[in-house]
């Protein structure tokens, strides 16, 4: 009896021992099921936003370095939906094959998309900072960095200098002409007599700057460079680029996991990078960028005109600007140089009747002799030369007798110190920010890109930087799941 129990309670064990461990193996085998779904598509959907990053514009990657899908895949209209479709298009595919858990793709939906020019382009900034840091190496980077902050600090305020002389011709235009007394002799026909009547003339004030200061409302450019022939007359299109175009595609801003990315350098050492990038992908005068939509591309990003004459004419005028207050700094405390002044101020004044117009007068001269050395600081900059900022009197070229008579004052010069043309287009980027600086690189980008096969409407903001994708995908027995995530460049 005893044993016949005891076998009996041995049977009651085993069932619920084995139904337990078949619950057991039942719902470990729906957690597998589970999570073969998620896996798969986790797979999946990584693999099709990975193809779609991997379809970056690849002449944008070949002359500027820069990572992003152009949404367009080029045809004539950008749009976000295109990129999805191609992402839907892949896991589709990349599940195909599945025949375990048959999973597929019910909706790949684009939350968030960081298109280019967000934010005033700050996507593109971020990319340029990465590339700049990747490219440059250490001992690089410390001399680009010292460069840009070596020549940042030349950079001075010319317009208080510049008003100052702009006065003193407005002081001069408006002095009253000095008078003297004119006598008449009248003889009377009849009597013989001799009358005497006095007249009171006006004497006209001499300007011996008035020729120079005619030619600086002519503009230099003929002046300073060599064969005016040989200047491009390529012009932008600027109503097609992204400065002009209106409406303008935008995004959803720079995604979350960029922005934690930000601000991995202090900000002036990001203007030192992308001042290196610019130079490194624009063309300038004497240092044109080869197949380019326009040859001076540095002389668009500071004018910001429609074609490379005018472009070079404003860059020209910006620097004889700067030149000229620079060189008016100079003579001030040059002793020698003020007395020529003084001497031929004094005897104009003396001439034209008027030696309480010598101080007006040796003001105009000193600013006309500072402008057509200025003349001659830019014909030496574009002839591959330097001029330092401030110079001393062996960095000066002209006489005043030419500077006065103007047309031969200028010559051959050569010099090595200072300052060269890129750096001064160095300080003229740095006096603008940040963001126009690269609005207009994006013109440039865009100009430079159609110049190339299949890409006659490519444009900057059809140029997509990252985005956060959700797919939704369902597997056999009913199981679904959602996958959210963010994937950039």
């Amino acid at each position: 009896m005893t044993l016949r129990s005891s076998n009996g309670y041995l049977t009651v064990f085993l069932s619920l021992l084995l139904a337990s461990f078949l619950a057991f193996i039942m719902i470990l085998s729906e957690g597998i099921k589970k999570n073969t779904t998620l896996t798969e598509a986790e797979i999946a959907m990584d693999t099709a936003c990975y193809s779609a990053l991997a379809e970056y514009h690849q002449e944008l990657l070949s002359q500027y370095d820069l990572l992003f899908i152009d949404s367009s895949y080029g045809y004539n209209t950008p749009g976000v939906a295109a990129v999805g479709n191609h992402i839907k298009e892949y896991a589709a595919k990349n599940l195909t094959g599945t025949d375990f858990m048959d999973i597929g793709v019910q909706e790949i939906r684009m939350e968030e998309v960081s298109v280019a020019t967000d934010n005033d382009c700050d996507p593109i900034r971020q990319q340029i900072v990465e590339y700049m840091k990747k490219e440059l190496s250490l001992d690089l980077l410390e001399e680009v960095l010292q460069g840009y902050q070596t020549t940042c600090k030349t950079e001075f305020d010319q317009n208080d200098i510049l008003k100052q002389r702009d006065k003193n011709k407005n002081d001069l235009d408006n002095a009253p002409n000095p008078t003297r007394v004119k006598k008449h002799k009248k003889v009377d026909p009849e009597t013989g007599k001799v009358s005497i009547t006095e007249e009171i003339e006006e004497v006209p004030i001499v300007d011996p700057a008035a020729g120079v200061n005619q030619q600086r409302n002519a503009g230099i450019l003929n002046w300073v460079v060599a064969d005016p022939s040989s200047i491009s007359c390529k012009t932008a299109g600027q109503s097609s680029c992204f400065t002009h175009r209106s409406p303008i595609i935008q995004g959803t801003g720079t995604l979350l996991e960029d922005s934690e990315q930000d601000n991995m350098v202090a900000y002036f050492e990001e203007r030192a990078l992308i001042n290196q990038y610019l130079f490194e992908k624009c063309g300038y005068y004497g240092h044109e960028k080869e197949n380019s939509h326009l040859c001076y591309q540095i002389e668009y990003l500071i004018a910001k005109q429609d074609s490379d004459m005018e472009n070079l004419k404003t860059v020209v005028a910006e620097l004889s600007a700067i030149r000229e207050a620079a060189n008016a700094v100079y003579l001030y405390s040059d002793a020698a140089k003020m007395a020529e002044i003084t001497a031929l101020a004094s005897t104009v004044a003396a001439v034209s009747l008027a030696p309480y117009l010598q101080p007006i007068i040796e003001t105009s001269i000193l600013f006309a002799w500072a402008y057509v050395e200025s003349i001659q600081d830019i014909k030496i900059l574009l002839d591959g030369g330097s001029v330092p900022l401030i110079k001393t009197g062996e960095d000066w070229h002209t006489s005043l007798t030419a500077a006065m008579g103007f047309q031969d004052a200028f010559g051959n010069c050569e010099s090595s110190r200072g300052l060269n043309y890129r750096g001064y287009l160095t300080i003229l980027l740095a006096a603008q920010t940040e963001e126009t600086q690269l609005e207009y690189l994006t013109d440039l980008m865009e100009m430079d890109i159609r110049e190339t096969r299949y890409n006659e409407n490519f444009r900057m903001d059809g140029c997509i930087n990252g985005f956060r994708v959700i797919g939704s995908f369902h597997g056999t027995g009913g199981y679904e799941c959602s996958i959210n995530r963010v994937y950039s460049f």
